[in-house]
């Protein structure tokens, strides 16, 4: 009876194995993709770019550079792998990958720690590579979620195998640095905060005070060196986008538990079995950061992915639990219900499969792309491409904001900020300062018609370069003055 356990976990192991084959795969494909993946990795690139040529990162506004409104360590990591790679999307997607490839070792590692069982251990890290598509996409692509996700969850890694003076003395810094690289993990860090007190009562008030105090002390720092900036990127504008009230209920029920109801069963079962404040809080302070980001206007799917890391960590542990309460019984039908829960685990990864063909962009696109790019060059004078602000870089011309960054600022700053960066660039297209102008939407559509008239279509065949994941843009026309 034991061998036909045995076999289920190898089963499970290789399901789930094979679904961190198949992300590594895709995302190995994408790596060296020249052109956007997601409409706003150009302007993550932007950030990277403007730091290596020497500016402070948040500044005013203006119609050369928006800065958005993430905290900065994603951006200062990826420009010193940029130093090496050169700029491009290339140094981003590096610490994406890496970073998701970190997350899943140590799902891995605590998995095997709690159950001491390799394979559980995979099916930990499948799990979550196979939440890929369900976090749409972002766990390679240049944007900041995946740094954030693994520094937050090797804090608990590191709180949880190391549970001495230097180990908490590391989770504590891992916690800082999560929060540095996206503001939601100070919602993980006051979780794990808690636990260690409620476990350790005085003995974790040195590591509170420091948790609290580098936190706090940063946001000093950066506020300070910025002349007040980053504090309005970071904190003024994300308060004031509006709540999205469908999403109360609806997070639950469509973004968490559509995808991963049985994974949150075997999560909820090792929580309450093996009652662990330190992972306790992981969940609940995942919870709450993916929770309060998809809550927000402009808030997407790629915020759950902390969660469905705790979830993909938990559920494993879970079935592991599951199993051994089982296993201790002496009831006839013990067989049956260890198959049961193996084949509710299997279930779950089978919710998950998804065919990895429209990840991957075609060669189509490329070419696409590459002549898009001989468009804007043959054309003299400076080129503006809110929507892909890199676009015109890469062909030889200067930079420019990128259109979701302006978004942030004028539905979050209805002052003095939000209108002299929209009259800015009024004044820039009425005046015809620009050779060439591509558009995609209705961004300053009326002073685009007013100053520039289309003369082309950006990208001639219909259906290609389109970008893999985010909201469906791709360049349209080729405006130029009247």
């Amino acid at each position: 009876m034991e061998r036909r356990l045995d076999t289920w976990k190898s089963v499970l192991a290789g399901v789930g194995g094979s679904f961190l084959v198949l992300y590594v795969f895709v995302a190995l494909r994408r790596l060296v993709y020249p052109f956007d993946l997601e409409w706003m990795e150009g302007g993550m690139v932007d950030q990277v770019r403007w730091i290596l040529a020497g500016h402070k990162l948040y500044v005013k506004p203006s119609i050369d550079f928006v800065p958005f409104i993430y905290n900065p360590l994603y951006f200062y990591v990826s420009a010193l792998v940029a130093k090496v790679t050169g700029v491009g999307y290339l140094p981003l997607r590096l610490v994406s990958f890496a970073a998701s490839l970190g997350t899943c070792a140590l799902i891995y590692r605590l998995v095997r720690h709690e159950t001491e069982d390799a394979r559980l251990g995979v099916l930990g890290a499948g799990l979550y590579a196979a939440t890929f598509p369900k976090s749409v996409q972002f766990m390679d692509i240049a944007r900041t979620d995946s740094l954030y996700v693994f520094l937050a969850l090797a804090a608990v890694a590191v709180l949880r195998l190391h549970p001495t003076p230097r180990g908490r003395i590391a989770g504590a810094v891992l916690l800082v640095l999560s929060f540095l690289t996206k503001q939601s993990g100070a919602l993980v860090a006051g979780a794990v905060c808690l636990a260690l007190l409620w476990e350790h009562r005085k003995a974790a008030i040195p590591f509170v005070l420091v948790v609290a105090g580098c936190i706090g002390g940063s946001v000093f720092v950066l506020d300070h060196l910025h002349d007040g900036w980053y504090r309005f990127y970071a904190f003024e504008l994300p308060s004031t986008h509006q709540l999205v009230p469908v999403l109360w209920g609806g997070f639950w029920t469509d973004d968490v538990m559509g995808p991963m109801t049985l994974g949150i069963a075997f999560s909820a079962f090792f929580l309450v079995w093996r009652f662990s404040p330190l992972y306790l809080a992981a969940f609940a302070g995942a919870a709450a950061a993916a929770w309060s980001g998809r809550l927000h206007d402009g808030g997407w799917l790629n915020v759950v992915m902390p969660f469905f890391a705790v979830i993909a960590l938990a559920a494993p542990i879970g079935l592991h639990c599951a199993l051994l309460t089982v296993g201790e019984s002496e009831s006839k039908n013990r067989d049956r219900a260890e198959a049961f829960l193996c084949g509710a685990f299997a279930v779950q990864l089978a919710l998950l499969a998804y065919d990895p063909r429209r990840m991957v962009p075609k060669a189509a696109d490329k070419q696409a792309g590459l002549e898009l790019i001989e468009k804007i060059h043959a054309v003299p004078g400076e080129v503006f491409m809110p929507t892909h602000s890199y676009y015109p870089v890469i062909a030889g011309r200067r930079g420019y904001l990128h259109q979701m960054a302006v978004d942030d600022v004028l539905r979050g700053d209805a002052g003095v900020v939000g209108a002299v960066l929209k009259e800015e660039i009024r004044r820039a297209l009425l005046s015809k300062r620009f050779s060439l102008v591509i558009t995609d939407n209705d961004f300053f559509a009326d002073e685009v018609r007013a100053g520039y008239r289309p003369i082309r279509k950006a990208v001639d065949k219909d259906g290609v370069f389109y970008p893999v994941t985010g909201v469906h843009y791709r360049p349209g026309e080729l405006f130029v003055p009247r």
